[in-house]
């Protein structure tokens, strides 16, 4: 057989390997984390004008005006997640997320390679199969799928980035429109990506260079003062309302230890001008833990909180781990190397020095530098950085044919990617999958079992009034990741979880009597016991009145 029907055939094994690999994340536990965005993203009009945090103990802190700049991302998020009762849908929209931008940086590459090494139009199925199945195995690597369909701050961030490098390609390729309607629409499709991504996650302003070069290539395209100068004000104001805001919500003075915790997720970039010596040894020690980001892409036997199952790590594992870790340290790297090498080469000595190679080397850095100011380097970071890695690499592959890849370096390259893709999906399977199918839920709420019916409607309706609980007149109602789901639209409920990390019991006491909630519904696993004997039962869940709160003596 031709190698052209090798590559078919492992091409479709690959996509096939995929689409199972799939199925098993579509009954992937609801992970803490993407319950607890929801508080920070998605109740645009069920708290307006206040907009709140997850953390309701640091009262000062917990909710504040909604930032006028971040009227647009939150309401396109409420719109995305507001009124999801099902937790099916919530998986359904982290794979809809998702495909997003990956199907964005496929059709991107798709025409680039058409434009590089097709003479005619007509492009046969060999092209479009190929580069599917380059795809999913460049997403299929180790863990990094969980990442890529769970719904966390990042999934706002990464549809974003892609469409502002799109943006970028389009007017560099195409140039300006003199319409007015045109001008005014590119700015609000610029200002709206900018926002989401500042509005998702604090870990944003560190893209701050990358928004300002693509800004700055509106602003010399425009060549309109009036409207270069609204474009100024706006960037301007949203880039320190974000910056305020994020600062205002990750402060605790009245939690202590919870202040401590959140002041050690990163470090101040300004303390380069105030201890020096506190940044250099900040620095290195970030540095020093680098390889992590490494390890939390790969297969571990013991993952963070236990989000998925523990299993000793076997030879055939740790292979396919030294595959993974190869593959992303010699893309940073290769990345590295070639980026300024190709922006010398073909934009430099011709004279254009705002291009998209440009754009791409300022965005390396800037993940360059998230990563270096992110001390805790958790799995979820892990998968952002490589996400914006595989963003970079798509571009500048685009940007760069046909020089970048002369056609037989390109076919070695897909032939080791997608056997390192399919080796990595047969080991996720074998380690996870029995545990997964079985139910497993480890921190998360668990979706083998769960039904979406009539009964989920009485289950709740039920504890409600068992509790004289009013859904339409609630306020700082205690919830868990399970109950937010059907009381999301309820005033400024507050998360259990989060009300006891790192809190004393006698302050948790004080803060539920001051805090007037209208009352608590948890699945009866989470009921603390101290409050066991205030609470009433029906079916799985529990439920403690507005009265019943007031009365509470002692809190575990």
């Amino acid at each position: 057989m031709s190698i052209g029907i090798y590559n078919n055939i492992i091409s479709v094994v690959a996509v096939l390997f995929f689409l199972v690999t799939l199925i098993l994340l579509y009954n992937f536990p609801i992970y803490p984390d993407e319950v607890a965005t929801r508080f920070w993203l998605s109740r645009f009009l069920f708290d307006y004008p206040y907009k709140i945090s997850n953390l309701p103990t640091c009262t000062s802190a917990f909710s504040s005006i909604f930032p006028l700049t971040w009227y647009v991302p939150g309401i396109v998020n409420w719109l995305i997640h507001a009124n999801i009762k099902n937790l099916y849908v919530m998986r359904v929209v982290g794979f809809f997320a998702a495909g997003v931008w990956v199907c964005a940086l496929f059709f991107h590459i798709r025409r680039a390679i058409i434009n590089s090494y097709y003479t005619e139009n007509r492009v046969d199925y060999r092209l479009n199969l190929g580069l599917i199945a380059l795809f999913v195995s460049l997403l299929a690597i180790g863990v990094y799928p969980v990442f890529l369909f769970t719904n966390r701050h990042e999934q706002l961030m990464l549809p974003s980035v892609v469409f502002l490098i799109c943006l970028f390609s389009f007017l560099n390729k195409h140039g300006f429109s003199k319409n007015l309607l045109t001008i005014y629409l590119l700015i609000f499709v610029y200002f709206t990506c900018v926002s989401l991504i500042l509005y998702a996650h604090p870990k944003g302003m560190f893209l701050a260079p990358f928004f300002l070069i693509i800004g700055l290539k509106l602003i010399v395209g425009i060549r309109k003062i009036f409207i270069s100068m609204i474009l100024t004000v706006l960037i301007t104001l949203l880039m320190e309302q974000s910056y305020f805001s994020w600062k205002n919500f990750f402060s605790c003075p009245e939690i202590p230890k919870l202040n401590q915790l959140i002041i050690s997720f990163s470090f101040d970039p300004f303390s380069f001008f105030y201890d020096f010596k506190f940044f250099l040894n900040k620095c290195l020690y970030s540095l020093l833990q680098f390889n992590r980001y490494l390890f939390q892409i790969g297969f571990q036997e013991i993952t963070d909180a236990n989000y998925l199952p523990q299993h000793p790590l076997g030879p055939m594992a740790k292979f396919v781990n030294a595959l993974v870790y190869s593959n992303i340290f010699f893309l940073f790297f290769g990345l590295t190397i070639y980026l300024p090498y190709f922006y010398f080469k073909n934009d430099i000595v011709r004279g254009q020095y705002l291009t998209v190679n440009a754009v791409l080397i300022v965005l390396a850095g800037c993940v360059f530098f998230s990563a270096l100011f992110n001390l805790p380097k958790n799995w979820y970071d892990a998968g952002y950085m490589y996400s914006l890695l595989i963003i970079i690499l798509v571009f500048f592959v685009s940007a760069n044919l046909p020089s970048v890849f002369p056609k037989k370096v390109f076919s070695v390259c897909f032939f080791y990617i997608v056997i390192v893709g399919l080796l990595s999906q047969l080991i996720f399977a074998h380690r996870y999958a029995r545990d997964l199918q079985a139910g497993y839920a480890g921190p998360s709420v668990g979706l083998v079992g769960y039904v979406y019916d009539k009964n989920y409607d009485s289950e709740f309706s039920n504890i409600s009034s068992l509790c004289k609980i009013d859904l339409n007149n609630s306020k700082h109602l205690i919830v868990d990741d399970y109950t937010y789901f059907y009381f999301s639209s309820t005033r400024m409920p507050m998360p259990i979880t989060y009300i006891y990390l790192e809190n004393e019991p006698e302050n948790v006491q004080d803060f539920i009597r001051k805090s007037e909630s209208s009352g608590m519904v948890v699945r009866c696993d989470y009921m603390p016991l101290s409050l066991a004997p205030l609470s009433q039962r029906s079916g799985g869940l529990c439920c403690i009145s507005q009265e019943n709160l007031r009365n509470v003596n002692v809190i575990r």
